[in-house]
């Protein structure tokens, strides 16, 4: 998305054809609600039989509840398998608003597409581990030596940790237990 854009100066037609050449070699892809590329990622990514994952990132601040909730209908709509959204949280109240959305999801609205909600930043920090215990399908966290990818990620080592007290109520797998335990 962004970084490929201003970090990289790429354009996305080259954007596509990576997508195209990493087909073969991963399980799914991530692609952005707003990518000018979406539409033909997800039409030939699906021909391959791969998941989609449609995601929405604001890395400024947390929607109001009202465009959070459009955000959700138009994705959940589209031809993607699973609904990610990622929000800076700026306040203490914006993990909460995004817990209240995750908790309603399926029971007010009836929706039925896996949704991976995540709260960005120090204060949206223990997101990454509360939210899958409430029905969020990822989180994500940063291999040990690396670099987190977006802020407020946690080490895998330590997330597998903190998640795995709750193994049996988690409606996700910690997969490849001996390749973190290797990290």
């Amino acid at each position: 998305g962004g970084s490929w854009i201003y970090k990289f100066k790429g354009n996305e037609e080259s954007r596509l054809n990576i997508f195209r050449e990493v087909f073969p070699y991963v399980h799914g892809v991530d692609i952005e609600l707003d990518a000018d590329i979406r539409d033909k990622v997800t039409k030939e990514a699906r021909t391959k039989g791969l998941t989609v994952i449609l995601s929405y990132h604001n890395f400024v601040k947390t929607d109001e509840p009202e465009e959070i909730k459009r955000k959700v209908a138009q994705m959940h709509n589209s031809e993607c398998d699973i609904l990610k959204f990622a929000y800076m949280a700026t306040r203490s109240e914006d993990p909460h608003r995004l817990m209240e959305i995750l908790a309603r999801y399926v029971e007010d609205e009836g929706y039925e597409k896996p949704l991976a909600v995540i709260s960005m930043g120090s204060i949206g920090e223990y997101s990454r581990v509360l939210f899958p215990l409430l029905g969020s399908c990822m989180t994500y966290g940063y291999v040990k030596n690396g670099e987190p990818q977006a802020p407020g990620q946690i080490p895998v080592p330590q997330l597998v940790e903190l998640l795995r007290p709750f193994k049996e109520d988690i409606p996700i797998s910690l997969s490849s237990e001996e390749g973190i335990n290797k990290l």
